[in-house]
């Protein structure tokens, strides 16, 4: 195992027919057993989640990557982290592509949540991987913690359009968006008859979703 990193043994040892070019970063050691597990060995991790290594550029110009894929956990050390690993690889012609866990995943969860859910089925895993969303570099490197609505003045019939994020719509364009929206089911799916009742809305303007029960809201994009 080398000094800085986790996983250069076993990418040297169980190549993949699939793996050209191609590097997952794990959050951890407990993440990086799960893409094990699931059969995908061109991965690594290093010694906590935002200390990259300076020397990562170099080493995958050693290793021949060329894209490296990322799927940092749903809270704000995932996304520090995935917004150093930009910084890092910024500068490089190394493809770096941060996805977005998906959205039936609690807050704070990772990769091995993900495991659990899918009941352990490596190739529903990867499948349920291909389909994640790839976030915008400049979104990430914009993303501080998921900001929240004026939560006390959102109503089913017309949601405030105080927002912490700048888009070109102006506030009656983005009122008449919530307005538009079909009721969903919460992010969370903690409620209770959330399946029968849905209570949150998408407004597709400001890529974020509502829950008009909870208050909880959560950018998607």
């Amino acid at each position: 195992i080398n000094a800085e990193y986790m996983g250069t043994d076993r990418m040297a040892t169980r190549p993949t027919s699939s793996s050209q070019g191609v590097l997952y970063i794990a959050s951890g050691e407990p993440d990086l057993l799960t893409l094990y597990a699931a059969r995908i060995y061109n991965a690594l991790c290093w010694f906590g989640e935002t200390n990259i290594p300076s020397s990562l550029p170099q080493r995958c110009h050693e290793w021949s990557v060329t894209t490296v894929k990322y799927f940092p956990d749903k809270d704000a050390t995932g996304t520090r982290s995935a917004q150093k690993l930009v910084q890092v690889l910024g500068a490089t012609k190394i493809r770096c592509e941060i996805f977005h866990l998906p959205d039936e995943l609690p807050p704070k969860a990772d990769l091995n949540e993900l495991w659990r859910r899918v009941h352990w089925n490596a190739a529903k895993f990867r499948d349920v991987l291909d389909g994640c969303q790839s976030l915008p570099l400049d979104y990430v490197l914009s993303h501080n913690s998921a900001p929240s609505l004026n939560c006390a003045s959102l109503t089913e019939e017309e949601p405030s359009v105080r927002h912490l994020r700048v888009v070109p719509y102006d506030d009656e364009a983005i009122r008449q968006a919530w307005r538009d929206a079909k009721m969903e089911r919460c992010i969370t799916m903690k409620h209770e008859h959330d399946h029968v009742r849905p209570a949150a809305k998408f407004n597709r303007l400001l890529g974020c979703k509502h829950c008009f029960k909870c208050g909880v809201t959560t950018w998607l994009r």
